[in-house]
């Protein structure tokens, strides 16, 4: 007969269990100022994987060179992408921002890929569709968690032709982990690990294929890495982890001052003028061979 006292501390890990992935898969929101003015767009409406339509922003350039998708981090929402939509509209590239589920306007929860990479194919076959965009090359873009979700529309999308990261993980379970340690005060061992098995057995999927760090070995498109040397939510050598891994060509930019997706707030226009750079060197390039 299982004794009381181990009864309740499985019932106690299960419940757990249970929480913790219930508020990881639901973040809470963050607000972000809405810029004055705001940026002309144009709304366009398509069917997310529950058939359900979400809205998604284009934010159009006059002429176009490229059109980038541009994906939110955890616990944002489009708007977050604002700026940076509206510095590469400056530079002649159409980018498209929308909402994550679980973020801003739609219903959770957060997959942390799996759902939110069928957002990005939905966006690309209507770009597709568009005579004045699907001859354009097409690139991607992401804030912390919108990085790995870039990576993964990138390995499920060869038309994604480059990608620029900024402050993205390597891999997701040792960020869970410092999060739990620091949100709730409590030792790894077992807590974030119950945490990350609740989360993976609620999604029905193992997370950590999808790390950065895992596609990096089969990904070829030209990579520009954004980190701040501060991140303190990111690590540094998650940065240096992801660079290592990559099959492509790398650009790096490690800005000293800078914390967790800050880089751009220091300098919006050198920001902006790095990017397109970037962008202007590879994405109206050939696509490179794959070995």
């Amino acid at each position: 007969m299982i004794p009381w006292g181990l009864a309740l501390l499985g019932f106690g890990a299960i419940g757990w269990g249970w929480y913790s992935a219930r508020q990881m898969l639901h973040p809470q929101p963050r607000a972000f100022p809405a810029p004055d003015p705001f940026p002309a767009y144009k709304t366009v409406s398509l069917l997310g994987h529950d058939d359900l339509p979400f809205e998604v922003w284009v934010l159009e350039a006059p002429h176009p060179r490229g059109v980038i998708v541009a994906c939110h981090g955890y616990g944002g929402s489009r708007l977050q992408l604002i700026g940076i939509a509206q510095v590469l509209r400056q530079r002649s590239y159409t980018v498209m921002v929308w909402d994550f589920p679980g973020h801003g306007t739609r219903r959770g929860p957060c997959t942390f890929g799996i759902h939110e990479t069928r957002d990005v194919d939905a966006i690309v076959s209507w770009r597709n569709e568009q005579p004045e965009l699907a001859s354009l090359p097409l690139g991607a873009f992401g804030l912390s968690m919108g990085g790995a979700i870039a990576c993964q529309a990138a390995a499920r999308n060869p038309a994604v032709r480059g990608l620029v990261l900024d402050s993205a993980y390597a891999n997701l379970y040792p960020i869970v982990a410092r999060a739990i340690s620091a949100r709730y005060h409590l030792p790894i061992v077992p807590w974030a690990w119950l945490t990350w098995a609740g989360v993976q057995l609620a999604l029905g999927r193992r997370l950590s294929t999808l790390d950065p760090a895992i596609l990096a070995r089969h990904l070829t498109q030209p990579l520009l890495l954004i980190h701040g040397q501060q991140d303190s939510t990111v690590p540094p050598d998650h940065a240096r982890t992801i660079l290592a891994g990559w099959r492509g060509p790398t650009e790096s930019w490690i800005e000293p001052h800078a914390a967790h997706v800050g880089t751009y707030a220091l300098d919006p226009r050198g920001y902006g003028d790095r990017l397109a750079a970037f962008l202007d060197r590879w994405l109206t390039a050939p696509p490179p061979l794959s070995s």
